[in-house]
């Protein structure tokens, strides 16, 4: 099979050439020269499959890259994002050795980075983000270290608080149809009983006072 073109691509260091199925593949610099190809050059089949194979590891590297830049990522995510684009095995596991040894995936950061985020900014409860995290793949081992270090009842208790109050608006808690109701609601957001039972008494005793 005939090279038809021959494109560099400086930024991202690979070959682009159109062969003469018209398919387009990106080799490596390293691959390119290997097989010591030019334009015109005649690819043979053996040929081709290496530089089809380059091509899908090219592609599952840039893919990955781009779903980590968009917001960090756990090693599972980014295992199911390439089974979901139909990465074969090999090149899977070729791409996340990659990935590791170039410092793009560290689950302990991670992990840090998306509790903070969750008890911090979203408000979330230790349960809501253990689970989340749980989802994400991540180690049960990993989990509880991330909780010891992160979780306070002081913190917990002031993100119910939060979410009670974002429920209850202007209703008032003295109605115990309402407490009740508010107190499913902080448990179905992962909220302790006996921290949710202390919030919604204490904002209770604010509003009777």
């Amino acid at each position: 099979m005939i090279i038809r073109e021959i494109r560099f691509n400086d930024k991202t260091m690979v070959f682009e050439l159109l062969m003469g199925n018209y398919k387009k593949l990106k080799v490596s610099y390293e691959t390119f020269e290997k097989l010591g190809l030019s334009l015109e050059s005649d690819v043979n089949d053996e040929q081709y499959e290496e530089l089809r194979r380059e091509d899908e590891y090219i592609y599952a590297k840039e893919m990955s890259i781009h779903f980590i830049n968009y917001r960090m990522r756990s090693t599972q995510e980014i295992k199911d994002k390439l089974k979901e684009n139909n990465i074969p095995s090999d090149i899977s596991e070729e791409t996340m050795k990659y990935l590791e040894e170039k410092g793009y995936i560290d689950d302990q950061l991670f992990a840090e980075e998306f509790t903070a985020h969750s008890l911090n900014f979203k408000n979330n409860s230790l349960l809501f983000t253990r689970r989340k995290l749980y989802e994400k793949g991540l180690d049960k081992n990993l989990i509880d270290d991330i909780e010891e270090k992160f979780f306070s009842e002081e913190k917990e208790a002031a993100n119910a608080r939060i979410w009670a109050l974002r429920k209850i608006k202007a209703e008032a808690l003295t109605d115990t149809k309402e407490f009740n109701k508010t107190f499913r609601y902080l448990a179905t957001k992962g909220f302790d009983y006996d921290i949710s039972r202390r919030v919604l008494n204490e904002i209770k005793d604010e509003q009777e006072s």
